[in-house]
């Protein structure tokens, strides 16, 4: 693996400090895709560049896939000021960067620069490890806690706004990237079930009331464990694909896969209330496959659809039959 750190000059002339983690040997002309991932105002590159790091050690020697982590204008090592927020201008001038060093190669920026209607936090879990979540407060004495959890690498536009529509229903949302906690919990060796059920003790802490889980497909794998590791969550929802979130050898002890085996676990949920959703007009699903080993009470929905109404009224239901 080798690093280089250089600037970025964008269209409106600001210097971006920014770092290119290649895996050792890979040539300009050899990369097929660069992962840029997107550090959340005001947060810096320094959030992000385990993450990098990561991914590029994973893969080893054939990855032909380059991560580049940078500051914000304002922040960080970046030139401007903290209240010219135009990061717009800056995600184009890394776009117009990455054309012109690797040519017509897919660029994919990873999470949102911006918020307006959540503030950014950096949990502190154990030593080196930290959570990034973004709180979506709402009004009202003592909300229900949700937590919300995107697609794996990708908190973006569909996200914000669903958790926008939650938040204004009326739930104290705390949005999250499971894959930037994944992988700064796996940073120096593979994350066991143990201490992935200790992390998110230490998250319920800040929380300070049990949550509901929210969880995008792939995501919903892991809150399918944190739910059977914790009575504290109070019900979970998780749409389609649940076991693939919780394979990756980087991050998981493949000593202990017998711990995130969710056919294994999953029955421990009970009496507190699951939701998984599949596909629909399929029965032989890993969906139907997951529902078969929950106790009651569960519910197994198939749909294609996933508007925030109908997300809105399988939450209402997981509060009806949560335990009292």
């Amino acid at each position: 693996m080798r690093e280089e750190s250089f600037g970025i000059l964008t269209e409106d002339d600001i210097y971006l400090d920014c770092i290119l983690v290649l895996p050792d040997g890979l040539q300009d002309e050899d990369v097929v895709s660069v992962r840029v991932w997107v550090p959340r105002y005001p947060l810096t590159k320094t959030s992000l560049i385990t993450c990098a790091r990561q991914e590029v050690e994973a893969f080893g020697q054939q990855n032909q896939t380059a991560h580049l982590v940078f500051d914000l204008r304002g922040t960080g090592e970046s030139e401007g000021s903290f209240r010219n927020q135009e990061y717009e201008e800056d995600l184009k001038g890394i776009l117009l960067w990455a054309e012109e060093r690797f040519g017509e190669t897919k660029v994919t920026f990873m999470g949102l620069p911006l918020s307006d209607n959540s503030q950014v936090s950096l949990l502190p879990l154990r030593p080196g490890v930290v959570m990034e979540t973004y709180r979506f407060p709402t009004v009202g004495i003592d909300p229900p806690r949700l937590i919300y959890m995107s697609r794996y690498g990708n908190f973006g536009p569909r996200d914000e706004k669903m958790c926008m529509a939650l938040q204004a229903a009326g739930y104290e949302v705390y949005g999250m990237d499971p894959f930037r906690y994944l992988l700064h919990a796996s940073a120096s060796q593979p994350l066991t079930a143990e201490t992935a059920s200790a992390d998110l003790q230490m998250f319920m802490q800040f929380l300070d009331r049990p949550p509901l889980i929210m969880a995008q497909p792939v995501s919903a794998g892991l809150a399918m464990f944190w739910a059977a590791a914790s009575e504290s969550v109070r019900g979970v929802l998780g749409m389609g694909r649940f076991q693939a979130g919780l394979k990756p050898p980087h991050i998981f002890d493949q000593a202990q896969k017998q711990g995130f085996q969710l056919q294994h676990i999953v029955g421990r949920i009970a009496p507190r209330p699951v939701v998984v959703i599949g596909p629909a007009n399929s029965d032989g699903d890993e969906a139907g496959s997951l529902y078969s080993f929950l106790g009651e009470p569960r519910r197994l929905e198939r749909t294609q659809l996933l508007s925030s109404d109908y997300l809105l009224s399988l939450l209402h239901w997981l509060e009806e039959k949560r335990p009292l």
